[in-house]
């Protein structure tokens, strides 16, 4: 199956929590999120179009507070 030729390393994620102040809610909202980096190894070919796309769509909850976003870094 195409899951098992796919492999990844997240040694280098963590999660990171942090606050704002929404004006329109009047009060403190928390976030949070996976911070790092994520390394994809075997046949990827399928999908890189759509992890093209998502970097510049930041698809997601709370995308319009800057989450949701990546980078691909080819190897």
């Amino acid at each position: 199956s195409l899951s098992e030729s796919l492999q990844d390393d997240r040694s280098q994620l963590h999660w990171k929590d942090w606050t704002r102040y929404s004006t329109r809610q009047r009060q403190e909202m928390t976030l949070g999120g996976v911070l790092g980096a994520w390394t994809l190894h075997g046949q990827l070919a399928p999908f890189l179009p759509w992890l093209h796309l998502g970097q510049w769509l930041h698809l997601g909850k709370n995308a319009t507070m800057g989450m949701g976003g990546y980078r691909l870094m080819p190897a």
